[in-house]
């Protein structure tokens, strides 16, 4: 059986394809949040585009295959519990929390080992945000994940 990662990089467009909606689904997240957390949010993905353009696309693009390894430990899970009828989806949102903690470690080990200070510097205001909000989106990137699924 093909590794998650293998599944969703291959081929080229599928993989172009869910670097899109898993950035589609980061910045709509994003827009949603309230508060001073939103505004903060807001305000460092405001920075991030005025510098780049495509600056999430982008980052999901450099991120994305480290976060699939990342989720391996849970696909394989999920191949093993998938005869009782679980979703790839059911245990994610499951597991959330441990996958939004995975997840954000694969950032940090991207953030510190980049050269760019203004980053590391704009992370380090954001970071203690982004469990809880990539929490929250678990379950819509693992939907995006099982709809790309080969077996």
């Amino acid at each position: 059986m093909p590794t998650l990662a293998e599944q969703m990089l291959e081929p080229e467009s599928q993989k172009q394809s869910l670097i899109q909606e898993l950035a589609e689904v980061f910045e709509a997240h994003v827009a949603k949040v309230g508060g001073l957390k939103g505004m903060g949010l807001r305000t460092a993905i405001g920075m991030l585009k005025k510098a780049r353009d495509n600056a999430i696309p982008e980052a999901v693009a450099k991120l994305l295959p480290a976060c699939l390894r990342a989720m391996e430990p849970y696909y394989q899970r999920y191949l093993t519990e998938k005869t009782t009828g679980q979703t790839f989806v059911q245990l994610a949102e499951r597991e959330r929390s441990k996958v939004a903690q995975d997840l954000v470690r694969v950032i940090d080990a991207r953030v510190a080992n980049s050269q760019h200070s203004a980053l590391s510097k704009g992370y380090g205001k954001v970071r203690g945000l982004l469990v809880p909000e990539i929490e929250a989106i678990v379950p819509e990137m693992a939907a995006s994940l099982q709809r790309r699924l080969k077996a």
